[in-house]
Formats: C-alpha cells, sequence, structure tokens
C-alpha cells in the first residue's frame, strides 16, 4: 500500500474559491474500495442551500460520516456532487478541505497543540492570522473554553486514553 498512489492529491490547489455556496448531492451512490460488495449510499439527494445550517443524523452505518467524507473530498464518487453547481471532483481537494467545515461528534485530534491543530489539520497555516483561528473559534462556541485552558491554544490535544479491561489505562499516540 505504501507504494500506491493516491487518487486524490490533498495538497492540490486550483484557487476555486467558495463563499455562500449550495452543497447539492444528486442520486449519489457510493461503496468504500476496499469493500466493493457493499453499498453504504443508495441514490442520495438533497441540497443545502446558502447559510442553512444542516444536522445529518441517523443510525450508526447508515453513511453520515460518508456523506461527510465525499464532502471534503477524501473520496471520490461517479454521481454528482456540487458546489454552486461546480462538480467537487473537479476542485482541489486543499481547496474544499480548506472552505468546508465539519463538526463531528467525535473529533479527530492530533498529538499537537490545538492551533496547529487549526492550521495544519483545518486551515492554511501560512494565510491564517491567530485573528483568524480566534475568529472561527467564536463561531464553533469553543474560544472561550480554549482560553481557560492553562495553555490556551498551545495546549496539547489528540493523545487518547482508553480504560482497558482490569482497569488499567493504555496511552495511545
Amino acid at each position: 500500500m505504501m507504494n500506491e498512489k493516491a487518487k486524490i492529491d490533498s495538497f492540490e490547489k486550483r484557487g476555486i474559491l467558495v463563499v455562500n455556496a449550495k452543497i447539492e448531492f444528486d442520486n449519489v451512490r457510493f461503496t468504500y474500495p476496499e469493500r466493493q460488495e457493499q453499498e453504504v449510499l443508495k441514490g442520495v439527494s438533497f441540497s443545502i442551500e446558502p447559510g442553512q445550517t444542516v444536522a445529518v443524523v441517523g443510525l450508526s452505518g447508515c453513511g453520515k460520516s460518508t456523506l461527510v467524507s465525499l464532502l471534503q473530498r477524501f473520496y471520490d464518487v461517479t454521481m454528482s456532487v456540487k458546489i454552486d453547481d461546480k462538480d467537487l471532483r473537479f476542485m482541489g481537494a486543499a481547496d474544499v478541505r480548506a472552505q468546508v467545515s465539519v463538526v463531528a461528534k467525535e473529533p479527530m485530534l492530533f498529538d499537537d497543540t490545538i492551533k496547529n491543530n487549526w492550521t495544519d489539520y483545518g486551515l492554511d497555516a501560512l494565510l491564517t492570522s491567530e485573528d483568524a483561528i480566534f475568529d472561527a473559534a467564536r463561531k464553533a462556541n469553543i474560544h472561550q473554553f480554549i482560553t481557560s485552558l492553562p495553555l490556551g491554544y498551545q495546549a496539547t490535544v489528540g493523545r487518547r486514553i482508553i480504560s482497558a479491561t482490569g482497569g488499567d489505562n493504555i496511552e495511545l499516540f
């Protein structure tokens, strides 16, 4: 697998700016490459108008996370996913990911500072001022919590400690 070339270049930028965009899923069908026999999405269609807030809810395994993964171009589809009537497959993955915000139920954080998780994973560090990060955190209603931490945005996050059988704690890196 290490020698395989990714189908989607995560760093590709095509300079497409999305502002107050309409998002449209039109008869989207999808199977994960490693499980071709199991169709996850079966003809999903809906649209989100600019400025509209949407919550995707459903039973475990119904495809909620898959929809988000498709929108962020972690996978491509043969059917239509569009932003402002532009086929998502022809937009640079880095462009899309820098402009689409997702708040997941269980966020994935890297073992790094809060600030670096925002800039290295979600925002372009070279183009993002500290004020822009603070503004985004305020919009996500988390700025006050972050600044209440002893190290604020320099606090390290991302390590997970889980309880194993017998009550032992295991630190995962």
